[in-house]
Order: structure tokens, then C-alpha cells, then sequence
């Protein structure tokens, strides 16, 4: 309404301009012609001068009017000015653009907004048609609908895209009214709320297709317990149709004796807590699973209106923690693992009980005074050792000696191996495991040996012997053989005549020896013992004949610190041994003694280097034992065992030397064959395998026939990756089962 105020104000501008021309023309013609006007005016004859005086009186009244005339004039204008300087300074204060139109949709004003947009002057558009703004119009059918609006005076309102040949595509939110005669369009640029819009239906669609498309179970329930939304892989696992879901509560699909669990469980979402635990599915067919998950609770305005849970399916992982448990209870070995998280055990094997007196229950029990079964002078020592357990970024074992109080108040010296065992989604340890040897008695000995060393303290070359000797086991990945032929060196020169002393050790069946120490004339020895057993001798002697001493040529610190060098020897001797033992635990099923998963991943990614650099062949088999679930279930696993370890000791039997077999789990076994010159050479060795495992087995008189399917794999034609042709040797392997079983099938895409 204010801008049809201002064109009508405009006209009446118009007007009132021309006629104060005519009027002011008029004014001055009057004032400045006076003079002699009144000279025509004085009558010559005095019978005319009152006729002229009411003719001067006329034209000042007549002036005065056009005078009053003129001044309202100038009021209006003024005002005119006012309201069209307010008018314009609304419209370019204002964000959107403003533009008013004629009836001819002709340019007649634009606001600043307007003219940034369009990057353009006011002079450049001032009397252009709609068209020059936006030539499309009228195949878009827009311009009749403004045609339209100035015809019955109904506004219009639409979103469109302005294609702008600077600015590119604008989104605009247009209002076409009408202006008296003419037409006003308000444009908001709403180019960046429709930009968040579709960014919000974006992030929808990708939060369902994440919902959806999740590997984790999700379910979505009310208050009440009904099941209001759940995904594929829920659906999937739980076997139920899109269509059941809608008549199920959450208590349907939990086993029984896990309900009132849940339900607790439920109401502590409902306070708002994030709960993490593990519970029983059952499907539409009655199979369990066991999952593990997250509950959360979801608020509107504080009020509780659903939970979601997400659960991933752990049951393979919860029997492989089983057959894990029953390894870890057949080991000789005290294990247990800790869990970092939790702050307590999680496990201990029998032998833990056994050497300790401690069941799991005993140390769960007891809470944070757990700690004081530590000794307090190795306490610090312990806390320094968790910590660099649980803060390692790969799985290296840290090693420990500290003491322990057993549940008969005892302390006993313990030697402690720990891994990192189990690792967060962020790689932090979430568990460790560790296993430990009772060492209280070699401690002992340790003792007296100390004291021996403290009746030698004068003797600085024995004594720098002694410590040489034990600093070599110190030295980062030195094996047995390596201390021991190091050591030779070291007692060499701790002798009185170092260049005519010649030294021998034996251990086992091993025998370590200086070049000279065949030609010895005297000498002395001293047994090594480890566990209190005779495993070895030092023997110490001179190639040449030397003064009379304690005992012939030697002296009696001599005969102390041969026996000091035994004993020392014998310790370090126990620890690498026991470390190799570890070692070899840590590379090879318990079971079978044959290599497990981890050392054959090692030798297949050394073999698979030695083929490409040598542009070779190798070949992996995939073996599993048909129906061996049967063997199990009919004769019981102690036999299955049995048959295990026959099968394993039949295949190393029959490989080459430089192949490999492993155990990866349960019956499945695989075979690595470096260096094969053609398919066929792989084919031919996989039917001796199938030979040699079909040959009947006797186990307490019971006749056993054992047969096993194959799946081949060749590198590089079949892969160049470890698991990627694992997997493809996994693949064949099913397929020669699918065929029949007992035979062998190569791997064919």
C-alpha cells in the first residue's frame, strides 16, 4: 500500500510542478513590468481611475493566491521528499529484494539487496523489462501468474531456482503482489536453508542405510517392552519377517532364564543409564545365540520414550573362550588373565591353585586388598610392569620376577610372563595373560650362590667373570648356544694363565669347547644342575704344567668360583630354557605339538617373499577331517584327541622338510608348500595326503576309518595376499566336500 501511496504522490508531483511553472511565470511577468503597468494604469482622465484601482486591487489578490498556491506546493513536495526518502531507506535496509513493477512488468524501483544480487546498477535496470532479469519466465508459466496477480489482485507465492549466469543457481522464496496498476515482488534468497534441508534428508538416508545395513543386531523398544524397529541383520539372525516384528515384545526373543535379568536391566536404561552386558537370543526356530551389547535410552524433553540396543553375536567367540579354557587347564604351566578394565582376574588354570593355593573366587573376593599378596619391597616393581603391559602398542611379552604370598602365608618367588591379550576397537589392552613358574627354590640357590660371591668380593677378575657371564643372557634375542660359546670366552681369561687355560661345557648332549681344551693336563670341574638335577659340567684346565697351588696349579678361590660359574650357568641355562619353552608353546598347538596359526602365518609370509623375489610358485592346502563332530560324539574326545595327533604325526611324516603343517583349530589343519614348480606337483602331494589319512587308525582296539577333504591354492595365480588365499583354500576345501568328500579340489573362481 505504501508504494502505491508513493506513484500517486509521484503524479500529483507532476502536476502541481507544471502549474507552479505557469504560476510562477506568471508572478514574475507581474513584479517586474509594475512599474510601467502602473503608468498605464493612472488614467489620463480622472473618471477611469477608480475602474483602474479595483484593476491593481484584483491583480495583487490574484497574486497573493498564486503566491499561497505555490507555498502548499512546496509543502507537498516536501513532504513528497520525506516519504520517498523513508520509503526508499525501508526497502534498501531491508535483506530481501524488493522490486515494483509498471503494468508493463517494466522496472520502475529495486532496493539495494536487489541490485547485489543481480549484479547490476539501478541505472542498468530502471525501465528493463521481467524478461531482462529472468528470460525463462515465461516457458517456466510463471509470467502469466504475475500477469494474473495484477489482474484480480490475488498475491502469489513459489519456491524456484533463478539460474543466474554469475551467481549460479539461487533458490528463491517469491511473493507477487499487487502495486495499484502495477506489480511488487519480494525475493528471500533461501539458497542455504534448502542446502541444509537436503543435507538433513541426506544424513537420514544415511543414518538408515547405516541402521540397516549395521552387522550388529539393532533393535529399537517402547517403554513397555515392544519392539518398534529392528534391522536386517536382526531379522537375519533371528529369522522373523518385517511383518512378525510388529507383534513382538522383547521378552519373545530372550531365553528364560536370562528374563528377569533383561528386566532389571531395562529399568536402569529407563534411569538413563548406558548399559553394557551379555544375554541369550532365541530365534523364531528356537536356536540360541549369545550376544553382547549396548543399551541406551532415548529422552524427549527428559522423558524416557524408547531404548535402542545394538548386539553383535559372540556365540563362536564364547566356545572358542571354552576350548581356550580347556587348553589353558591341561597346561602344566600356572595361567591367568587380568583384565584391565574390570581391575581383577578374569581366570586362573588348576596349576595356578596348585602352586599358589588361590582359587578365582578366593582373589575376586578379596577386592583392591588383592595388592597385598605382593611383597612390599617388589610392589613398585609390579605396578611399573602392569602398566608397561597394559600401555603396549604391540603384543611384546614383559617378564618379572617378584614374590608372592601363598594362601599358607608363604612367600613365593615368581617368574611371570604377560602378553597383551585382548585389545579395545581404539587399540588400547583391555586384558592381559600371563603365566608364571614357582622359582622360590632356584631363589634359594640364587642365595647361596650370593654368598659365595660375597666370600669372593676380593677376587675382581673371578668376580667380573661371574658378572659377564650373567649379563649375557641380558643381551636383546640371544639364544642358548650364543650365551654358552660366549661364555668360554669370558672364563678363559678369569684364570690365573689365561693364555695356557683352556675351557669345556657340556650341557645335555651339547658340548662347548675352547680350541685347546683337548690338550689339557690338569683340570677341575664342577657339575650344572637345574632343578636340582645334573643337565651338564663346567671343566676348567691348563695345556701347560704350572706351580703347585690349593689344589695342584689352581688355587682354592679357583675351585669356589668354578662351582660359582656352575651354578650361575645353571640358572641362566633354567631361564632360556624355560624362555624357548614359552616361546615354543606361544608358535605350536598343545595338542599336536604342530605349528599354530600365528607361526604359520610367519613362515608362509617368509615363503611367499622367497617366491616373488624368485618369481616361484607355492601352494596352501586347506585340510578338514570329515565328520569328526561323529568321531567326537561316538568315541568320546579323548579319542579325537588321539586321532589328532596320529593325523599330525602322519602328514609330518610324508611333507618335505622345508613344507609346513599346522593346526589353525579344532580338525582344521593347513599345509604350506614352498616352491612348487606346477599345479600338478601340489595335486600329487594332496593325494598322498589323502592316502596316508585313510589308512585305518586303531585306538583301544577300536577301528577307526578316517578320511579328509582338500582345497588347493596356488600363488601367485590364485592370490597374492596370506588371507585372501587362506580363504580361497577354505573355499575349494568346502567345495571338495560338497563333491563327496575325501578328495581334493583346486581352487577355480
Amino acid at each position: 500500500m505504501g508504494k502505491q501511496f508513493r506513484i500517486n504522490m509521484i503524479l500529483v508531483g507532476v502536476g502541481l510542478g507544471a502549474l507552479y511553472w505557469l504560476l510562477e511565470t506568471v508572478f514574475h511577468v507581474f513584479i517586474y513590468r509594475t512599474g510601467s503597468f502602473l503608468e498605464e494604469l493612472v488614467p489620463s482622465e480622472p473618471h477611469d481611475f477608480i475602474v483602474r484601482i479595483l484593476t491593481v486591487s484584483f491583480l495583487f489578490f490574484f497574486g497573493m493566491f498564486v503566491e499561497n498556491t505555490i507555498n502548499k506546493r512546496k509543502q507537498a513536495e516536501e513532504k513528497l521528499n520525506k516519504s520517498s526518502e523513508r520509503l526508499s531507506r525501508f526497502m534498501n535496509s531491508a535483506t530481501d529484494n524488493f522490486l515494483l513493477f509498471n503494468s508493463e512488468l517494466d522496472v520502475i524501483e529495486i532496493n539495494e539487496a536487489a541490485l547485489k544480487q543481480l549484479g547490476l546498477s539501478k541505472k542498468e535496470i530502471i525501465g528493463k523489462n521481467i524478461l531482462f532479469i529472468t528470460p525463462n519466465l515465461k516457458e517456466s508459466g510463471r509470467y502469466d501468474k504475475y500477469v494474473e496477480v495484477m489482474k484480480t489482485g490475488n498475491p502469489f507465492f513459489v519456491d524456484d531456482i533463478i539460474h543466474h549466469p554469475k551467481f549460479g543457481d539461487l533458490h528463491l522464496a517469491l511473493k507477487a503482489f499487487k502495486v495499484g496498476e502495477g506489480l511488487g515482488i519480494i525475493a528471500s534468497d533461501i539458497t542455504e536453508r534448502k542446502a541444509a534441508e537436503e543435507a538433513l534428508r541426506a544424513s537420514e538416508e544415511q543414518y538408515f542405510m547405516l541402521f540397516n545395513n549395521a552387522n550388529e543386531l539393532i533393535q529399537i523398544v517402547d517403554p513397555t517392552g515392544k519392539i518398534l524397529a529392528v534391522n536386517k541383520k536382526w531379522l537375519k539372525t533371528l529369522e522373523y519377517s518385517q511383518e512378525e516384528v510388529i507383534n513382538l515384545q522383547v521378552f519373545d526373543i530372550i531365553r528364560k532364564d536370562k528374563l528377569q535379568q533383561v528386566g532389571e536391566l531395562m529399568q536402569k536404561i529407563k534411569g538413563g543409564k548406558n548399559i553394557k552386558f551379555e544375554t541369550i537370543f532365541i530365534s523364531k526356530s528356537g536356536k540360541e545365540f549369545i550376544v553382547e551389547g549396548n543399551g541406551n535410552g532415548i529422552f524427549k524433553d527428559g522423558k524416557f520414550i524408547s531404548m535402542i540396543g545394538m548386539f553383535r553375536d559372540i556365540t563362536e567367540r564364547k566356545k572358542a573362550e571354552e576350548e581356550k579354557t580347556k587348553i589353558y587347564n591341561s597346561i602344566q604351566t600356572a595361567i591367568y588373565i587380568y583384565d584391565f578394565v574390570k581391575s581383577k582376574n578374569d581366570y586362573i588354570n588348576p596349576e595356578y591353585t596348585k602352586m599358589l593355593g588361590w582359587t578365582l573366587d578366593d582373589i575376586n573376593k578379596m577386592g583392591n586388598k588383592f595388592t597385598e599378596l605382593f611383597h612390599p619391597d617388589d610392589f613398585k616393581q609390579v605396578v611399573k610392569h602392569m602398566q608397561i603391559v597394559s600401555e603396549a602398542t604391540e603384543d611384546n611379552t614383559d617378564i618379572l620376577e617378584y614374590r608372592f604370598k601363598h594362601k599358607n602365608g608363604q612367600w613365593r618367588w615368581c617368574l611371570s610372563y604377560d602378553t597383551p591379550f585382548q585389545r579395545k576397537a581404539n587399540g588400547d589392552v583391555e586384558k592381559m595373560i600371563g603365566s608364571f613358574i614357582d622359582i622360590t627354590e632356584r631363589k634359594k640357590l640364587e642365595d647361596k650362590l650370593q654368598k659365595h660371591e660375597r666370600e669372593l668380593a676380593e677376587r675382581v677378575k673371578e668376580l667380573n667373570c661371574l658378572y659377564g657371564i650373567s649379563k649375557l643372557a641380558e643381551r636383546p634375542g640371544v639364544t642358548l648356544d650364543e650365551m654358552i660359546q660366549n661364555a668360554l670366552d669370558i672364563i678363559q681369561s678369569s684364570w690365573q694363565y689365561p693364555e695356557a687355560t683352556g675351557v669345556k661345557i657340556i650341557l645335555d648332549e651339547n658340548e662347548y669347547k675352547t680350541e685347546n681344551s683337548d690338550k689339557l693336563i690338569s683340570k677341575q670341574t664342577s657339575y650344572i644342575l637345574i632343578k636340582e638335577k645334573r643337565r651338564g659340567l663346567v671343566e676348567v684346565g691348563y695345556t701347560e704344567n704350572k706351580p703347585e697351588k690349593d689344589e695342584g696349579p689352581f688355587l682354592k678361590e679357583e675351585r669356589k668360583l668354578i662351582d660359582a660359574i656352575a651354578g650361575q650357568l645353571g640358572k641362566m641355562i633354567d631361564i632360556k630354557l624355560l624362555e624357548e619353552k614359552l616361546k615354543y608353546s606361544a608358535m605350536h598347538d598343545p595338542l599336536t605339538n604342530l605349528p599354530n596359526r600365528r607361526l604359520f602365518y610367519d613362515r608362509m609370509s617368509v615363503s611367499m617373499a622367497h617366491a616373488q623375489r624368485y618369481k616361484k610358485k607355492l601352494a596352501v592346502m586347506m585340510l578338514d577331517l570329515d565328520d569328526f563332530k561323529k568321531t567326537n560324539d561316538v568315541f568320546g574326545h579323548n579319542v579325537g584327541d588321539k586321532v589328532l595327533k596320529i593325523v599330525a604325526a602322519r602328514l609330518t611324516g610324508i611333507l618335505r622338510k622345508n613344507d609346513t603343517v599346522s593346526r589353525i583349530g579344532g580338525d582344521e589343519l593347513i599345509l604350506l608348500l614352498p616352491e612348487i614348480v606346477v599345479p600338478s606337483d601340489a595335486i600329487a602331494i594332496a593325494e598322498k595326503v589323502l592316502d596316508s589319512i585313510s589308512k585305518a587308525i586303531t585306538i583301544d582296539k577300536q577301528v577307526l576309518n578316517i578320511t579328509v577333504s582338500i582345497g588347493v591354492v596356488i600363488y601367485p595365480k590364485d592370490g597374492e595376499e596370506i588371507k585372501a588365499l587362506i580363504k580361497k583354500a577354505d573355499i575349494a576345501m568346502y567345495r571338495a566336500k560338497e563333491m563327496g568328500r575325501n578328495r581334493v579340489e583346486l581352487y577355480a573362481d
